[in-house]
């Protein structure tokens, strides 16, 4: 009936570009950003959708 917790879309044909997760529509935790060919570039982390320094 509802919508599962945690949803992961893939594309056929596309490299991943960022990849973490959300909470209440707003970036939350590690995110690692990747180049076009999916190399790590960074690790980010995000606290209520806010890069922390």
């Amino acid at each position: 009936m509802g919508l599962p917790a945690d949803m992961e879309r893939v594309l056929e044909g596309q490299t991943k570009k960022r990849e973490g997760t959300y909470a209440n529509d707003l970036l939350e935790g590690e995110v690692m950003e990747y180049d076009e060919r999916g190399k790590l570039l960074r690790k980010v982390l995000y606290k209520a959708g806010v890069e922390q320094k």
